[in-house]
């Protein structure tokens, strides 16, 4: 009821409402203000939950219904309307009310997680220790030519620290953690990739043509791969052969479905220094995010602590998160 008796209702500048019926409060709407950042993620028949001041501690639920493209900006801020389907059987839910709502917009279960604090987590550069760790953030595999792409063109327009020497980098990163080396083999690793870097054009200074740039991309692969596989035993040579294989985009993108974004987060290696790890991310829900590929189950990975000791002993003070 609009109004009480006696007031005075001008109905002839404009049809006045003395009453407003309900005609069933067992299905109702909720409109919800959505942010633009957030409207993207927002589709029909998403599952929602929600609860309202009346009731503090009990979540009630709905479906979206609709997404409305009329927008409002309210204090600065674009906002469109999201109207939320609620069964309301038990009429504990009035016109009215506030609600205070979250949207499910993506969903996965059963797979392999990490803290978003491992991916923020870096090694102090100023640490001798950790100089070798210290790769450009490009990754093994992310380029037609795997970890030996053609040299990248550098900020000042040359062809400076990019290319073969970047990704070849990373992907000795991924042998030393993937291939479970002794300090015997990981410092043949070391002098192995020092001589290829030393071959690379990067290091001739000298950029050489497109023809000479694929073969000599070739001759370092197949100079690199012989090395290594000669202080590797057999059943390395095996995990040697399938990571290549895995490194290409085209095959690790179908093996999981969904390529991913990049991202790298960095664990414990043989001689106890943080190692950097390439891995493929899904979905984020502010806390954790998804590992697509790169990542095992269980598998330690540093998330925060103590900037380290310079010594090779270990790293004091780091905590782990799995």
């Amino acid at each position: 009821r609009n109004v009480e008796l006696g007031m005075p209702v001008a109905a002839s500048l404009q049809a006045p409402t003395l009453f407003l019926v309900a005609q069933d409060l067992r299905k109702i709407e909720i409109q919800a203000n959505v942010d633009e950042a957030d409207v993207g993620r927002v589709k029909p028949g998403q599952e929602v939950t929600f609860n309202v001041n009346a009731y503090p501690g009990r979540n009630f639920s709905g479906l979206v219904k609709q997404v409305r493209l009329g927008s409002q900006t309210v204090q600065n801020v674009v906002i469109y309307t999201s109207v939320i389907s609620v069964d309301n059987s038990s009429l504990e839910l009035r016109p009215g009310m506030t609600a205070n709502l979250r949207i499910l917009t993506e969903r996965r279960d059963n797979v392999v997680r990490i803290p978003n604090a491992a991916l923020r987590w870096r090694p102090p550069a100023s640490s001798e220790a950790l100089s070798y760790v210290q790769q450009p953030a490009q990754e093994a595999g992310d380029t037609p030519a795997g970890p030996f792409a053609e040299p990248q063109t550098g900020r000042g327009g040359g062809r400076g620290g990019g290319g073969a020497g970047q990704n070849i980098g990373a992907f000795a990163e991924r042998l030393r953690t993937d291939l479970g080396l002794d300090e015997k083999q990981l410092a043949e690793l070391d002098k192995v990739v020092a001589e290829t870097r030393a071959r690379g054009p990067v290091a001739r200074g000298a950029p050489p043509a497109p023809d000479q740039r694929q073969a000599g991309g070739r001759e370092m692969r197949e100079a690199f791969i012989e090395k290594v596989n000669a202080f590797l035993s057999p059943d390395q040579r095996i995990r040697f052969r399938d990571l290549r294989q895995d490194m290409r985009p085209e095959r690790a993108a179908r093996a999981a479905g969904n390529a991913g974004i990049p991202g790298r987060v960095y664990r414990i290696d043989a001689r106890g220094l943080p190692a950097s790890v390439p891995v493929r991310l899904g979905a984020n829900d502010g806390a954790f995010t998804e590992v697509i590929s790169g990542l095992e189950a269980g598998a330690p990975v540093i998330v925060g602590g103590a900037p380290p000791s310079t010594g090779r002993s270990g790293f004091g003070g780091l905590r782990f998160g799995m």
